[in-house]
């Protein structure tokens, strides 16, 4: 009946066009029919080898393993009262006790915890901690002790090769006040705020910049002087006779400023970055080499090589020297290498020329091999 049944098939496909045909072939996918009501997923029953593995490995390895979701290994683990020893332990009010009795360390090894959640558990109950006998304890030398309040924190740190971290916790515990980065502010600094930059009163006192923005922004005084320096005549004199921007270096300016300044007072640039060509410069082109021609006009060989390309002038002597008769009749009558020396060429430019003209490779028998005629 299935022999019947495929040749009527194979004739129904063959009487359609391929498009058709592909049409029909194809795998159909039939539309999920939406039902009422909460629907029930396949349920995957546990295995007797997989109840055994619970428990001995962390639930998140072993779910991929099996192929379930953690939550799933989790699940199940606790439906069979099987216990994790991965779990995290709730502190005993016995363990609790022996916080800031030993160390961290000795304390960790005790309880079978780690060192961080030992040190995280005193610390959260404000437990101080026990001082390691081991540890080089530094007593504070008076000296040191007359440097709090006196000196910065950084300062002490810097002079007594101390931890910040640690002069500072030494000058809390004996309760003196810190002592600020920068001086106070004196009347007269105060009374430059607004009618000096702030740049420049930055570098006068010896403060940040942002220190004395923020202290003129706090006090609520306008920047009035703002940031902009008055051009000098002294500062003019030396538009158009140094590049732009070997001025802006030395007055310290923008390199935009020294450009509008120039333009706004109509001086030409006479040392610009980008130089007319003349036709005195155009005529060395061609005669000389592009790097000569550079030293000599004080150009990049970029430039002179552009320029000339630009105006279709071959190199004097290029590198690329065209075959004579002559050398392409030595072709093969010798091994590339010295032929290539002999002509004063590269083994590789013989070697591109002889099979361009397809001319055969140097044979040594060949070539004492005595014609019979």
């Amino acid at each position: 009946m299935r022999k019947p049944l495929a040749k009527a098939a194979a004739r129904y496909l063959a009487s359609k066009s391929a498009r058709e045909a592909e049409r029909l072939l194809r795998p159909r996918t039939l539309g999920r029919k939406r039902r009422r009501g909460r629907v029930r997923l396949k349920y995957n029953p546990w295995e007797k080898w997989e109840d055994a593995l619970l428990g001995k490995t962390p639930d998140y390895r072993l779910a991929p393993k099996l192929g379930r979701s953690p939550e799933a290994v989790g699940e199940r683990r606790k439906r069979l009262g099987i216990a994790y020893p991965w779990a995290r332990r709730r502190w005993a009010a016995a363990e609790d006790a022996l916080l800031g009795k030993f160390l961290d360390r000795e304390l960790a090894w005790r309880l079978n915890r780690t060192f961080i959640a030992v040190r995280a558990r005193r610390m959260s109950m404000k437990i101080p901690p026990l001082p390691d006998p081991k540890a080089p304890a530094r007593v504070w030398k008076p000296q040191e002790v007359a440097l709090l309040g006196e000196l910065t924190d950084r300062d002490i740190a810097r002079r007594t090769g101390r931890s910040l971290g640690g002069v500072a916790h030494q000058r809390r515990r004996l309760g003196i006040p810190v002592v600020p980065r920068y001086p106070p502010w004196t009347r007269q600094e105060l009374a430059m705020l607004g009618k000096v930059p702030d740049r420049e009163i930055a570098r006068r006192t010896g403060r940040p910049y942002k220190t004395v923005q923020a202290r003129r922004k706090q006090l609520g005084i306008p920047n009035s002087a703002g940031t902009l320096r008055n051009w000098t005549k002294a500062e003019d004199k030396l538009l158009g006779h140094l590049p732009d921007r070997e001025v802006a270096c030395r007055l310290h300016r923008s390199l935009d400023s020294v450009f509008l300044r120039r333009r706004r007072l109509g001086i030409p640039c006479r040392h610009p970055l980008h130089r007319k060509w003349t036709k005195s410069e155009d005529r060395l082109l061609g005669k000389f080499s592009d790097t000569e021609v550079a030293h000599r006009l004080n150009r990049t060989v970029e430039s002179v090589h552009h320029r000339r390309s630009r105006l279709g002038i071959p190199l004097p002597n290029p590198a690329a020297r065209p075959w004579t008769k002559e050398e392409e009749a030595m072709l093969g009558t010798m091994r590339d290498e010295p032929l290539a020396r002999r002509l004063n060429r590269t083994a590789v430019a013989v070697a591109v020329r002889r099979v361009r003209l397809k001319t055969p490779a140097f044979n040594r028998l060949r070539s004492t091999t005595v014609s019979p005629h």
